[in-house]
């Protein structure tokens, strides 16, 4: 009974400890998002500044927004492929397709 509660004890302590680094995580995130959001202001500003055109500048962000479709669109390409593998590897085989 006791080296039950010890463990669960234990247990606890590493899921706080879980718990605030994940905390700790999240905030860093969070604050390089925001500098990362600032610099990408003074970047448009900066270009703004030298002239560059605004369809220059959406040519820019429908490429960002594409590179992200192919970015999940793999992902999720990726992921159906590897169910698929783990399925039909998992799947028994019948006796007439062993011969």
């Amino acid at each position: 009974h006791a080296s039950e509660k010890s463990s669960l004890s234990q247990a606890d302590a590493q899921l706080d400890s879980l718990t605030s680094n994940a905390t700790s995580v999240l905030s860093a995130l969070r604050t390089q998002s925001a500098s990362l959001k600032g610099v990408q202001r003074k970047l448009l500003d900066f270009t703004h500044t030298l002239g560059l055109s605004d369809t220059v500048m959406r040519i820019i962000e429908s490429r960002q927004f594409w590179d992200k479709v192919i970015l999940y669109g793999g992902m999720l390409l990726t992921i159906w492929l590897l169910w698929f593998v783990f399925v039909h590897l998992r799947r028994p085989v019948d006796e007439a397709e062993a011969l």
